[in-house]
């Protein structure tokens, strides 16, 4: 009869207990390099109708094409992902603008539900999911979640930008009488670190992502494209040191809070890089201990 290890010894005796999720949030992924609050994010990317800038009139903002992409913190990998085209119904037309800039005809809108059984679907998508991951997305009011004091692991929403959630889905929910889920209520805005952690105004997503030494992969405004483009960079910053974490939640009044200050305006960053190079100029012009001068 073989011996028992020490450790296999103290799983029988009771002695070893499986570690909470703040304990394997402490210990999480050699390979990113830092500490991540959360365990998985839910990368969201809605395309919506849309109208040419030479246009007569806009209509309203509807969503047309809802996308997730849930990213495994640990892995790096895509657990699973969700697509649902939308049929807009204030503007059930598609511009020729919208199709020619989304990909998305006028053919997979008409066939498709309203927003709100596309929400019901995706309520009951992400609840099983999370439930498989032994998960739960972030909810702000849940006294629990903001305190780090639950016991599952935590998910939360990554937008580019905040437009996705706080303004589209909001403002689309808040016309048409539809319930918004509550988690929808929080997110991060990937653009917001990445100009706080990069010092750097991108163009867009796309550049963000060259500029983070990736390829952009597919084509640019399909929403599912850019929330698996939005989930590579979002892993590569966490790589680089960035942690993410929520930058946005809307209060059950409506007020918009920010939980990350604002980036700096594009002034203020120009301002400081001169302040930074006229001290590197000064410091390169004084003799060190040695009497050589900082380039010499």
């Amino acid at each position: 009869m073989s011996s028992l290890s020490t450790k296999d010894l103290a799983k029988k005796l009771g002695s070893v207990r499986k570690a909470t999720p703040l304990q394997q949030s402490a210990a999480r992924t050699k390979s990113l390099g830092v500490k991540q609050p959360l365990s998985y994010l839910v990368v969201l990317d809605f395309e919506a109708t849309c109208w040419d800038k030479s246009a007569h009139s806009f209509g309203k903002n509807e969503i047309i094409e809802f996308p997730a992409v849930i990213l495994d913190v640990d892995t790096g990998l895509v657990a699973d992902e969700f697509q649902k085209f939308v049929r807009p119904t204030e503007n059930p037309t598609l511009s020729d603008f919208c199709v020619q800039l989304t990909g998305i005809t006028q053919d997979q809108v008409d066939t498709a539900g309203p927003l709100s059984l596309c929400l019901a679907e995706f309520e009951s998508w992400i609840a099983s999911r999370m439930a498989e991951l032994g998960a739960e997305c972030y909810d702000h009011s849940n006294y629990r979640h903001r305190m780090f004091l639950h016991d599952k692991k935590l998910a939360a929403f990554v937008t580019w930008s905040d437009w996705d959630l706080g303004q589209c889905l909001q403002n689309e929910c808040l016309r048409k009488f539809i319930k918004k889920p509550r988690i929808c209520n929080s997110w991060i805005d990937l653009r917001l670190l990445y100009r706080n952690f990069y010092k750097r105004f991108p163009a867009g997503l796309r550049d963000a992502v060259e500029h983070a030494g990736l390829e952009f992969e597919g084509r640019a405004h399909s929403g599912i494209v850019d929330s698996r483009n939005t989930a590579r960079l979002a892993r590569r910053m966490m790589t680089e040191g960035c942690v993410l974490k929520i930058t946005r939640t809307i209060e059950g009044s409506g007020k918009r809070v920010h939980t990350v200050p604002p980036v700096d305006s594009m002034r203020a960053v120009l301002d400081r890089v001169k302040r930074e190079q006229g001290k590197d100029a000064e410091a390169a012009a004084i003799p060190n201990k040695t009497g050589r001068f900082a380039d010499g």
